[in-house]
């Protein structure tokens, strides 16, 4: 009922609170009265998680970056966006396969990914596998504008088949 009364200010009233075999079972009425940020549970709840993202998020990966904002953009215009000028020369100059995988509340929530290049840059690659890890994983519906601000994205390239090279993570701040 928390939820449901969430910001709201109630008045409760106890109207039994045990049967006549002397078992407990509370039977109250609550009635919603005014609005009161000081009841905002749902917030309170979520504001330490979002902190610890805020603080994750202080590490500026422009790779991770690269991946969280083609998926942001995605999600919220349907559109590819363009490799973006000021990207580190191995985002530009190197071709790899790149997996992105997507978390929310730490369970998969998305992944995609190529072992070897399809594209002409690791960031074309990093673009295009973070929204097909985002849109077009088939295990889960597609990431919607509301979720944005709830997920972690990890991101790794390959130099060849079996050579893991990287791997990085981000959390989306609370503001998306």
């Amino acid at each position: 009922m928390a939820g449901t009364l969430d910001g709201m200010r109630v008045e409760a009233k106890q109207l039994s609170h045990e049967d006549v075999t002397g078992v407990g079972y509370g039977v109250c009425s609550f009635h919603p009265t005014i609005a009161d940020d000081s009841r905002k549970f749902l917030d309170m709840r979520q504001r330490p998680r979002q902190t610890r993202m805020v603080e994750k998020n202080s590490v500026h990966d422009p790779w991770v970056q690269l991946a969280v904002k083609s998926i942001e953009s995605y999600v919220r215009h349907q559109k590819v966006m363009e490799v973006p000028d000021g990207l580190p020369s191995e985002l530009i100059d190197k071709k790899a396969g790149a997996f992105v995988s997507i978390h929310k509340r730490g369970k998969l929530r998305g992944c995609i990914g190529t072992i070897s290049p399809t594209k002409n840059s690791l960031a074309e690659e990093i673009i295009h596998n973070a929204i097909s890890a985002a849109t077009r994983d088939s295990r889960f519906e597609p990431i919607d504008e509301n979720e944005l601000s709830q997920l972690e994205a990890t991101w790794m390239f390959y130099v060849h088949r079996r050579t893991l090279l990287l791997r990085r993570s981000w959390m989306w701040s609370a503001m998306g």
